[in-house]
C-alpha cells in the first residue's frame, strides 16, 4: 500500500522531468511513449535523455544553460533591491 503511495506522488514530477528533458533536446514530451515500444523503446528512451542539450534557443524556449551565472543571481536578488555588483565588490 505504502508503495502505491510513493508511485501515484512520484509519477507527475517525474514525468515533468521527463518531457523538461525532452524540450531541452528540441524534442516533443509525447517522444515518452516511445519507451512503451517493447524491447527498442527503454533503450531508444535512455538514449533520448542521455542526450546533449540544444545550444541556444529552440521551439520550446531558451537554453538552460546559455543564460549567464551573473545574470541568474541578479534575477534572484533583484526582488530584494539588493544589487550584486556591491556585494561582489565589497567582498574584494
Amino acid at each position: 500500500m505504502l508503495l502505491v503511495i510513493y508511485y501515484l506522488g512520484t509519477i507527475v514530477p517525474s514525468l515533468a522531468v521527463m518531457v523538461r528533458r525532452l524540450h531541452d533536446t528540441g524534442r516533443s514530451g509525447w517522444m515518452v511513449f516511445v519507451s512503451l515500444i517493447p524491447l527498442i523503446g527503454a533503450f531508444w528512451f535512455l538514449y533520448l535523455m542521455v542526450l546533449e542539450g540544444d545550444y541556444g534557443e529552440n521551439y520550446y524556449g531558451p537554453d538552460p544553460k546559455g543564460i549567464p551565472e551573473e545574470e541568474l543571481l541578479d534575477e534572484e536578488l533583484k526582488f530584494e533591491g539588493i544589487n550584486i555588483n556591491d556585494i561582489y565588490y565589497s567582498i574584494l
